[in-house]
């Protein structure tokens, strides 16, 4: 459930003082409590309610449309996802889609961002991805790759790995740590497109606790992200040199098992597409320098 805005109200009587909270786009949903915080858990409640009568008004109407789409009887389908639109945004993307695309009713994509903005104001995942990619494409509008990721991002935390992909891929170049950070997010929830641009390379498993490095454990975060960058430098950097290859640092993740992100630049910069030998050398080195308990992702 989106979080609603609200407004907020003092009150002051002879039986107490306390708080007043509605919503605004619903100002006759309230809540009350002696404090701020009880009032907005009453109306976020009160909200809940509403939305499960709400979805329990419009289910059997949006079933019915999503019927006559697979009947292609689309001029029933516009008309019942329009009668339940402002309730529903479910249907609201998906009169987007058709306004945009063209089914069912002449192209129109303007009438169809429209419907896309409001479906994404009401928190539709969905409406979220495909802004991100008009705005990416330029399709309708001017081109804009900052609304784009804003769109993706609004989609990637979700969970959607579609979106967690479309982001990273965006932001890949000019903000590599945030990229990273979505991309890793897509991989773990087996998108194949972002387990093939990033590499996982880790024997944490295999760590024998009695040989762990307690030294290096033993430092503070920011004097093992130092030891990391001094590793890379002197160890790894060189080698990928020779092949006029190269690599930085990303993130240092400091925790139990350690996570490296690592980013390949120059003639490196796809290495990691055709072979593991690469980022099998990497985590050997990383290990000699530490331990086994260490995870390294490359992209």
């Amino acid at each position: 459930m989106k979080e609603p805005a609200v407004q907020t109200y003092f009150f002051s009587q002879e039986e107490g003082d306390g708080y007043e909270v509605r919503l605004v786009e619903y100002p006759d949903i309230r809540g009350f409590g002696d404090t701020y915080e009880e009032a907005y858990d009453d109306a976020l409640e009160n909200y809940k309610i509403f939305e499960e009568e709400t979805m329990n008004q419009t289910k059997p109407i949006y079933e019915e449309a999503l019927k006559a789409y697979d009947n292609k009887d689309f001029t029933k389908v516009l008309s019942l996802f329009e009668s339940i639109a402002d309730k529903h945004d479910g249907a609201m993307t998906n009169l987007a889609i058709m306004h945009f695309k063209g089914i069912g009713t002449k192209p129109d994509i303007p009438k169809g961002i429209d419907y896309f903005k409001k479906a994404d104001k009401a928190g539709n995942p969905t409406a979220s991805f495909y802004l991100g990619q008009i705005y990416e494409g330029g399709a309708g509008v001017e081109r804009d790759t900052k609304i784009a990721a804003d769109y993706f991002e609004k989609n990637a935390i979700t969970d959607d790995p579609n979106g967690q992909y479309r982001l990273g891929m965006l932001l890949l170049q000019h903000e590599p740590k945030r990229a990273m950070h979505w991309l890793i997010a897509a991989a773990h929830n087996d998108f194949p497109a972002a387990q093939e641009i990033v590499t996982y390379v880790s024997n944490k498993e295999m760590a024998n606790p009695a040989l762990l490095n307690r030294d290096f454990r033993a430092l503070s975060p920011q004097q093992q992200h130092k030891a990391v960058e001094e590793i890379l430098t002197t160890k790894i950097v060189p080698l990928l040199e020779k092949d006029a290859g190269g690599i930085e640092l990303v993130n240092y993740i400091c925790e139990d098992a350690p996570q490296i992100w690592l980013k390949y630049t120059g003639a490196c910069s796809g290495c990691h597409l055709s072979t593991s030998s690469t980022a099998d050398m990497i985590l050997k080195s990383f290990e000699e320098a530490i331990d086994q308990k260490i995870v390294i992702y490359l992209v």
